[in-house]
């Protein structure tokens, strides 16, 4: 069992006057993990939570919540993880808007999700566009330097 706190940064990053190069260093030993294929269970679960914020503030900022969405193909491990950390490190109005998300998600039901996986992320998207609602929330939350608050 891999302990919930185990995280590996660089030291570089460690002595960074800027907290954003340890998240970054961090995704990139996940990402070199993944690579040797472990798998979720087999890293600590404090690294795997900062990995998937990570994800998901870059998917936000990159297109938003839709396609966070599509591009995590809404995996409930991703999911599950995004939300554990948002709470973990105290970010409430960040927390806010992503469960506004798994709800807007919910109502989609299992077939209207699928639909929208499987179909092409960009045209005529009604979908899409309403997922896309959440985003507006999330730039209102987001706090200095865009970090989470």
């Amino acid at each position: 069992m891999i302990p919930d706190d185990a995280i590996v940064v660089s030291n570089v990053s460690f002595v960074a006057a800027d907290p954003q190069r340890i998240v970054v260093s961090n995704a990139a030993f996940v990402d070199a993990l993944f690579a040797e294929h472990l798998t979720a269970e087999e890293i600590g679960q404090d690294a795997l939570r900062s990995y998937f914020v990570q994800y998901y503030l870059a998917q936000m900022e990159n297109g938003g919540f839709a396609q966070f969405v599509y591009n995590s193909d809404w995996d409930s491990h991703v999911v599950a993880k995004v939300r554990d950390g948002l709470r973990t490190i105290g970010a409430r109005m960040h927390q806010a808007v992503f469960l506004e998300g798994v709800a807007t998600v919910r109502q989609l039901g299992r077939d209207g999700l699928q639909e929208f996986l499987s179909r092409d992320y960009w045209g005529d998207n009604p979908v899409r566009d309403r997922l896309d609602a959440v985003t507006g929330q999330f730039a209102k939350a987001k706090g200095a330097k865009g970090r989470p608050t």
